[in-house]
């Protein structure tokens, strides 16, 4: 009786294992269980750690977020990124996705967008701007599912600065 107290436990302890590494607990669980905690242990040891699933827990925990500027887990009390050296905003910013890079929509005021639009140099690091769109389909406010609707689609452009990493709506 002990021993399957002790084999429950060791594969228990195997499941917390895995599950820090971001994998199945439940899974490296059953895998102890019907094998062995040793096997088990061993086979958790050699994999490696499931990263998206490990920022996710951290990110949701409240401990880190993640940079709008290089994407990298700051913690939220930080101001400043130790990867990127960038300002951290208070709020988060929205974020417009070209080419899988992510640029943050930076709101500005009259006179730097006056000096965008007359430049078409970016207010910040004076380099010059590059035109993106970016298409939303919306669905027609008479949509029957399974017809051949017509979708609209909404065009917002932006004005994007490939060196300083913002983008700048544009549309009035």
């Amino acid at each position: 009786m002990e021993l399957i107290i002790i084999w429950l436990i060791l594969c228990i302890c195997v499941g917390v294992y895995a599950n820090g590494k971001g994998r199945s607990g439940i899974g490296f669980f059953f895998l102890s269980f019907f094998l062995s905690p040793l096997i088990g242990l061993i086979i958790a040891l050699v994999s490696y750690p499931n990263e998206e699933k490990i920022e996710e827990k951290t990110i949701s925990t409240g401990e880190r977020k993640k940079c709008p500027f290089c994407a990298e887990l700051v913690k939220t009390e930080a101001k400043v990124c130790k990867h990127c050296q960038r300002d951290l905003p208070e709020i988060e910013l929205p974020v417009m996705i070209i080419d899988n890079i992510k640029y943050p929509v930076m709101s500005i005021k009259n006179e730097d967008l006056e000096y965008i639009k007359k430049t078409n140099k970016c207010h910040l690091c004076s380099n010059e701007l590059e035109k993106m769109e970016n298409v939303k389909n919306k669905l027609s406010s008479s949509y029957i599912p399974g017809s051949n609707t017509i979708v609209r689609k909404e065009v917002e452009e932006f004005l994007v600065c490939r060196s300083c990493g913002r983008s700048f709506r544009i549309n009035e």
